[in-house]
């Protein structure tokens, strides 16, 4: 078992108590998967998109900013 990885961000991404910590958290998560495939492939197999997408829904935050700053900042 490791320590770290997708599932340490992905409770970054859980954790999150406005919208500054959600994108800061989200951020770190896409810069991880994009750079390890080992990571992107972790994601798919524990269903951590789907994870993401239902915390920011549940955050009550409006996720479609989120998507655009992090588009425009990575």
């Amino acid at each position: 078992m490791n320590v770290g990885g997708t599932s340490s961000l992905l409770g970054l991404v859980a954790m999150a108590a406005d919208i500054e910590g959600l994108y800061a958290s989200v951020k770190a998560l896409v810069c991880v998967v994009r750079s390890n495939k080992l990571a992107a492939k972790e994601m798919d197999r524990i269903k951590g998109y789907q994870v993401c997408i239902k915390v920011s829904h549940s955050c009550r935050l409006k996720s479609t900013n989120l998507i655009r700053r992090l588009s425009v900042g990575l």
